[in-house]
């Protein structure tokens, strides 16, 4: 329920999962997200989500992703999952802005996911579409990182590309004819590149629990930030929380 409620949120916890992420394990905590809309007079938002993760041999259960495992090694990995895409609006605080527009939904992609790890670090890449009749659009994510660790900690710095098409751009950042107003005219933003940065982290206070922690920057296609609904401006995000390992 509290995932579903963050409908105007833009990132996921993908990130601080996969730190924790290990064979034969479970966690449950929650995180704090802050981050700024990327909608014209939408301010920063603040949402609790829970974060609980099952990793098993083959399936896999997060907040919000569930999979299977096609390949699962140390140093190589391939999953086929359905994610939500915590992308859109809510239909109960719709900004002056953005009156009159119809209500952009959370939707569901399907997803084939690979990553390689090496000690030069991980690069990953994942296909997406959506499979719940919502934009019908598609994504290409291709991403680097690298873990600094100590006795408790990691720290990672990421760097992400998405190449979304011009259905899902469309979907989340266009003006339909029959939405257009004085100050709002027609548009599509057709496909595009976002670029995302970010650091993210854990630490292992006790046994069992950990802290996790993230900060990123999101930077729109400029075909995107041309939209007269979108702010021409980065979008930070902040992850704050704690999860419980019970092994």
């Amino acid at each position: 329920a509290l995932a579903a409620s963050a409908a105007q949120a833009q990132t996921s916890n993908d990130h601080l999962v996969d730190l924790l992420q290990k064979p034969g394990s479970a966690g449950l905590g929650f995180v704090a997200r802050v981050e700024q809309s990327p909608y014209e007079g939408g301010d920063v938002r603040t949402d609790l989500l829970p974060l609980y993760l099952y990793e098993g041999e083959r399936f896999y259960l997060s907040a919000d992703r569930a999979g299977f495992k096609l390949i699962a090694q140390d140093a190589q990995r391939m999953d086929f999952y359905l994610a939500r895409r915590l992308e859109g609006f809510p239909q109960d605080e719709v900004d002056r802005e953005l009156e009159g527009m119809a209500y952009r939904e959370v939707g569901v992609d399907l997803g084939l996911g690979y990553r390689i790890t090496g000690e030069w670090g991980s690069v990953r890449t994942a296909l997406l579409h959506d499979v719940g009749d919502i934009s019908n659009g598609s994504e290409i994510r291709v991403g680097y990182s690298y873990d600094f660790q100590g006795a408790r900690w990691v720290l990672r710095p990421d760097l992400t590309l998405s190449w979304r098409d011009s259905k899902l751009n469309n979907y989340y950042y266009g003006v339909e004819l029959d939405e257009v107003e004085a100050d709002r005219p027609a548009y599509e933003p057709g496909s595009g590149i976002n670029v995302s940065l970010g650091l993210y982290g854990s630490y292992q206070v006790w046994d069992n629990w950990r802290l996790l922690g993230g900060i990123s920057a999101q930077w729109l296609d400029q075909s995107i930030r041309d939209s007269p609904i979108v702010r021409d401006q980065v979008q930070p995000a902040l992850f704050v929380g704690a999860v419980y390992d019970f092994g």
